[in-house]
């Protein structure tokens, strides 16, 4: 990135020239003349080995580190934003039904103010909707990027290989023609003159490096390596473009969590299931989100065993047997423990997973913060505090 502020930095004080004398605007003119790159010219032959091994070093020698923390703090902000806001919209709602409740028991008629507070509640909730439909597409640019990322060692091994076949296939160019040397003339004295036509042909012969060469007719035309680098990385894309939606995000984990997320904030207490993942996007290809107070759409009698259940997880720490304050799970046996206690137990050795009767092996590397059941967590704590 600083090489291209320093590069704006020097295109604006070319079009602001300083008026402190005649010699700083000499100054000025040069940079802004300096900054004028010339035409593009296609390379007129293969990269020789020392640019083709520069450009290997690229590829082996790039870190995104930087970049990679950026997208995974997007996505963790994405997604817990969507469940702040569908929480929210959840108690809204939830708030209405009671007080909705409450007037049919005492047989009473909605006053104005309660009118008032469902159809405010009713535009938040479409709000809401409209905020997580954002956050959604988002998120999918997001995993986008990620893919992209993901991909271009692949691409960039790609493109080293293209390069190192051009300079293989590649044939020197050839003379087309030699001229015919001047024969020495005879002057007016009648003497032969030999500076002359050596003169001639030597003008000749630098004539010959420009006008007499050209490629042979069965050689491939050379591209150059950003040309290559597009290529390759247009038909990435375009594979990844052609992709429908389910197969671009139904199964990628962070999309996996968003959709959890959403559906915790919108289902926290009726213990409803999460539609299988062949269900999140429509045939049209759009996604399909449900909204708070409204049901997920059923799914077909058939595919009843591919819904996601209901999660029944106890918030007890397997080892402190304390209510976790961090769940930590893993993805290799999908236990769960207090992060202080399974930290304690592992240390930085690989050992048996503690639950009994569980044989898989895992470092504290396996573990992650569960958002989701830390979410279910907080939520029965403050009901526990509020019913006391």
């Amino acid at each position: 990135m600083a090489p291209s502020r320093l590069l704006q930095q020097g295109r604006r004080r070319a079009e602001h020239p300083s008026a402190s004398g005649s010699g700083s605007g000499r100054h000025n003119n040069n940079v802004a003349a300096s900054d004028e790159l010339p035409p593009y010219e296609a390379p007129s032959q293969p990269l020789n080995d020392a640019a083709r091994r520069a450009l290997a070093q690229i590829s082996n020698n790039r870190t995104t580190r930087k970049l990679d923390d950026h997208l995974k703090k997007s996505t963790e902000l994405i997604r817990d934003a969507v469940g702040a806001t569908n929480d929210r919209a959840f108690e809204n709602h939830a708030a209405l039904q009671q007080k909705a409740e409450k007037l049919a028991q005492l047989e009473q008629a909605k006053t104005a103010a309660d009118a008032e507070l469902e159809n405010y509640i009713t535009a938040y909730s479409e709000d809401v909707s409209a905020a997580t439909a954002k956050l959604e597409a988002a998120l999918r640019d997001i995993i986008d990027y990620k893919v992209e990322l993901e991909d271009e060692p692949m691409v960039l091994g790609t493109v080293r290989d293209e390069l190192e076949a051009q300079a293989r296939d590649w044939k020197p160019r050839e003379i087309l023609r030699k001229k015919k040397k001047k024969e020495p003339r005879e002057g007016a004295d009648g003497e032969v003159d030999l500076s002359m036509a050596d003169a001639e042909n030597a003008e000749e012969d630098e004539d010959e490096e420009d006008e007499g060469v050209e490629q042979p007719e069965d050689q491939a035309p050379v591209s150059g390596a950003n040309e290559v680098l597009n290529q390759v990385r247009q038909t990435k894309a375009n594979d990844w473009a052609n992709m429908d939606m389910g197969h671009r995000y139904a199964s990628h984990k962070d999309y996996v969590l968003f959709k959890r997320t959403l559906h915790d904030a919108q289902h926290p207490d009726d213990g409803a299931t999460l539609p299988h993942a062949s269900a999140w996007f429509g045939p049209d290809g759009q996604p399909v989100l449900s909204k708070v107070g409204e049901a997920d759409a059923p799914a077909d009698d058939e595919d009843d065993e591919l819904q996601i259940a209901g999660e029944v997880r106890s918030f007890r720490c397997p080892l402190s047997m304390a209510i976790m304050a961090e769940p930590y799970s893993n993805n290799k046996c999908k236990h769960t423990f207090d992060k202080k206690s399974i930290s304690e137990y592992l240390g930085r050795a690989q050992k048996q997973c503690p639950e009994a009767g569980c044989s898989q092996m895992l470092t504290l590397n396996d573990f992650f913060l569960d958002k989701i059941l830390l979410r279910k967590i907080k939520r029965q704590r403050a009901a526990d505090e509020q019913r006391e």
